[in-house]
């Protein structure tokens, strides 16, 4: 295999805008979302929303499905980058001035008003 000068093979990452406010998800608290905690699904919580972040996660909620249901851009899926296997019978040889570009990009959060639920949880024994 043989990278000449100039030559380059770019699997680098790209950059997403993104509002931080799309970290933060309405959770319905029903069956599924209360799987992990038995002793709510008939107590205080059943049936109320409570915003959830994300980058934070919950002990209370299993809010999986909700976060999948996230609609993603194609810059943020790809803003890891990728990855390059070389493989040759022979030699691999990169002449000076090729390039093979594995730099990763970036997620940049915008910022937002976020509202925030406070919950008296003296009632529900959490």
């Amino acid at each position: 295999m043989f990278l000449d000068s100039g030559s380059v093979i770019d699997v680098s990452g790209s950059t997403a805008n993104v509002s931080v406010a799309r970290n933060i998800l309405t959770v319905q608290l029903r069956g599924s979302q209360l799987a992990d905690a038995p002793v709510q699904r008939n107590g205080f919580l059943w049936g109320k929303n409570v915003l959830i972040d994300i980058r934070k996660g919950s002990t209370l909620a299993n809010y999986t499905g909700e976060e999948a249901d996230i609609h993603r851009t194609v810059a943020e899926r790809t803003s890891a980058g990728g990855s390059v296997k070389l493989v040759s019978t022979g030699d691999v040889v990169m002449k000076s001035g090729s390039k093979v570009d594995l730099s990763g990009g970036q997620i940049n959060y915008t910022g937002a008003n976020i509202k925030k639920h406070h919950a008296d949880f003296k009632w529900c024994g959490v």
